[in-house]
């Protein structure tokens, strides 16, 4: 039952109950003619039905104000018009003053529970009641909101019951005069109201023309009525609600005692509660019988009797009825409950799925979670599509499973942040562990450092804990990467296959959840890697560092080499700590090393160029520099140059022949030297010769050896000059 269809029950039965109420009461009490006694209920019940059931309340509380005014202007007009008057003599009209008293009390309560329209319909209806032989039934009638809701107190029902009662109960008592005795309480049939009622109004004439004279008692009831007799009506009264409300909290505190308190069978527990309205009416009847018994000896047996048969029939009538309404009301209320709970454990399920997912850690407290979530979402998915069919029997047991899983899977919160954070801890000591291996071997790269933060809330532990797996899985590929590419210039460098390159990778494990196998793997690859062939490399590191320092010291007696020597020396300490994990970084440091290397060999074939022009241009010189350049093809670098002992020997071989090379250099030196003054001597020859036509050698600014070389060379490159060694003269030749 949806929140809308039970709105629409509710209004239509408590439109029900103000038309009947209205009803009733419009018959008992005259006030319109009988077509307005029907049309007006009916009225009501639509007005409650299509707008609103508090404009029917109002109507009602209306209709019964007016009703008992009516009637009183009845008894009360023709009492005021008999006698000295209410101001002259005030004692003999003290009825008149009380009963406004009562009229004005009772106007007040309807008004003030007038938005309350089933305690206002049941307490008129009660009232309406006391003017027939079924009087005995008003007070079965006032716990009626009780039934409907368990919560709904009593008192309200009776005090609307007592206040249209208070006046109608006077009206009898003064019409009855002598007759009724006061010594009992005020419950009994208002036989001499009802017989003397005023007619109802037929016109609105009757305003204008004024009232005939039915429409008035003739007797003066209110003129010279006891006082004392006043006072006793409303002892009366009040008497009668103190007995009913008494009487309704003994059986109201015995039920709940006895259903609650006293240990009985779980079967007669629940027929007790199921015919509780019937055995509290029972109950609340019998002590209100009994109080009254003891006000009063004037009760009649048969009055007794029937109260007590009709409570037991209301009772029973009331039980199923609340039974039905209840079931119903249970039934909607468990169904709405459970699609509620159903709602918050799909989410739950979710979450815990989720987190599952991302956790992925084997342990018993997981694998335990792991059970209770597929438990409850088997029970989810077995149930999620029952609900509207099934009885109140497996509501309220799948509720009970339905708060079970609820609560279990919230408690997980806890378990799960408990659960990370220990595997962050692991985590955090396996990653420790490997780089004190990694730091071991000297190697750059390491594993992201981890910070456990135990105030964290669940959700931000799980973030954290999907950023530090994110990140070492991004580490352990790095690693990883790097570990085959160091292996592969490893076995290049050493020219043999002795690092292994069939490494499992580490982040398969790492997704299956084997975090330590992950880490161990790669660390143990790494460490066993670099201590089986450090003692290996080193040496071959030891060699090829001191061919750079023999090649350094070379390179130092050679002009304008000092940007060699200091990148020489900067790959030289670079290396000089290089073990097997660092030997991609050795393998950069060569390929710098042999761009060295290359440079280095430009510049010597340009200094062989160089020469060897110069040779070419005086061939009367003899020069060693020049004879290199086949020596020099034979340095060049070869495609298949890769391991650390073929660049011992490419260096060793560029070192011997950079020393012969410099040796060449400082030979042929001198007579460089000799050439590049030649120009001096051209100048001073040509000049002695064109103004004595011959030149001696000993008129020359040089040592003998010399001047003689010029002599020879200047008489090469002129063609009208000669030379005589013998006579060590220069002169011209004869054309």
């Amino acid at each position: 039952m949806s929140s809308h269809t039970k709105k629409i029950y509710e209004e239509l039965t408590i439109s029900v109950l103000l038309a009947i109420s209205t009803f009733v009461f419009l018959f008992e009490i005259p006030l319109l003619t009988l077509v307005f006694i029907i049309v007006i209920p009916i009225a009501m019940f639509l007005l409650g039905i299509y707008r609103n059931t508090l404009y029917a309340t109002g109507l009602e509380a209306f209709i019964v104000i007016v009703s008992i005014i009516w009637q009183s202007m009845g008894f009360i007009s023709n009492s005021l018009s008999y006698g000295p008057g209410l101001l002259t003599k005030p004692g003999e009209y003290s009825a008149v003053y009380i009963y406004t008293i009562l009229l004005i009390v009772m106007i007040f309560i309807i008004l003030l529970y007038m938005v309350d329209p089933v305690n206002l319909s049941v307490g008129v209806l009660a009232g309406a009641l006391a003017l027939t032989p079924a009087f005995f039934l008003s007070p079965i009638l006032i716990i009626f909101p009780k039934i409907m809701n368990r919560n709904a107190p009593v008192h309200k029902p009776l005090l609307i019951y007592l206040s249209i009662l208070s006046p109608l109960l006077f009206l009898n008592a003064l019409i009855a005069g002598p007759k009724v005795s006061f010594s009992t309480v005020a419950f009994y049939q208002l036989s001499y109201l009802a017989h003397n009622l005023r007619p109802s109004i037929t016109s609105v004439n009757v305003f204008i023309s004024g009232f005939p004279p039915n429409y008035s008692y003739p007797q003066p009831i209110f003129f010279n009525y006891p006082l004392d007799k006043s006072v006793g009506i409303i002892e009366a009264i009040i008497l009668l609600g103190l007995a009913y409300y008494i009487s309704y909290i003994i059986s109201d505190t015995i039920m709940k005692v006895f259903v609650n308190k006293i240990y009985i069978n779980e079967y007669i527990r629940n027929l007790i509660v199921y015919f509780n309205p019937a055995e509290e009416n029972l109950i609340l009847i019998l002590f209100f019988i009994a109080f009254l018994l003891a006000f009063s000896t004037q009760m009649s047996g048969i009055v007794i009797g029937l109260t007590i048969l009709s409570t037991i029939i209301l009772g029973a009538l009331f039980s199923f009825l609340t039974s039905i309404l209840g079931s119903q009301e249970a039934i909607f209320t468990l169904k709405t409950s459970l699609q509620n709970k159903l709602q918050d454990l799909s989410s739950l399920i979710k979450k815990g799925m989720e987190n599952l997912s991302l956790i992925n850690i084997p342990t018993e407290n997981t694998e335990k979670i792991r059970l209770k979530i597929n438990e409850c979402n088997n029970f989810y998915s077995s149930v999620s599509n029952l609900v509207q069919t099934a009885n109140e029997r497996l509501l309220r047991n799948w509720n009970k499973e339905a708060d079970e899983c609820i609560k279990s899977i919230s408690s997980f919160d806890n378990a799960f942040k408990n659960i990370l954070l220990d595997e962050l801890n692991n985590i955090k000591s396996l990653v420790e562990s490997g780089n004190s291996v990694l730091k071991d071997i000297k190697l750059k790269i390491s594993l992201p450092q981890i910070e456990v933060k135990p105030n964290y809330d669940i959700t931000q532990i799980i973030n954290e804990y999907k950023l530090i797996i994110s990140n070492l899985r991004k580490s352990l590929e790095d690693l990883y990467n790097l570990y085959i590419e160091n292996a592969k210039a490893f076995n290049k460098l050493m020219g043999i296959d002795q690092a292994p390159l069939d490494v499992p990778n580490p982040v398969i494990r790492l997704d299956r959840g084997d975090f330590e196998g992950a880490i161990k793997i790669i660390t143990d690859y790494w460490y066993k890697f670099d201590t089986l062939h450090r003692a290996e490399f080193k040496e071959k590191i030891d060699r090829l560092s001191k061919s750079i320092l023999e090649l350094v010291e070379t390179l130092s007696y050679w002009n304008n080499s000092e940007d060699f020597i200091n990148q020489l020396r900067d790959i030289s300490g670079q290396i000089e700590d290089v073990n097997p994990s660092n030997a991609l970084l050795l393998l950069n440091n060569l390929n710098t090393l042999i761009q060295v290397y290359k440079e280095l060999i430009e510049k010597v074939r340009k200094e062989i160029e160089d020469v060897s022009r110069i040779s070419n241009e005086y061939k009367q010189f003899e020069f060693k520099v020049p004879s290199e350049s086949k020596l020099l093809s034979e340095l060049s670098i070869k495609d298949n140059v890769s391991t650390i002992e073929e660049y011992v020997t490419l260096i060793n071989n560029l070192t011997a022949f950079l020393k012969r090379h410099i040796d060449y250099l400082k030979q042929d030196e001198q007579q460089l030297l000799i050439i590049s003054l030649y120009p001096i001597a051209d100048y001073v020859i040509t000049k002695i010769l064109n103004e004595d036509k011959e030149v001696y050698l000993d008129e020359l600014p040089f040592t003998k050896p010399i001047a003689n070389l010029y002599a020879r060379l200047y008489s090469i490159l002129h063609d009208n000059v000669k030379y005589d060694e013998d006579k060590e003269v220069i002169k011209y030749a004869k054309m």
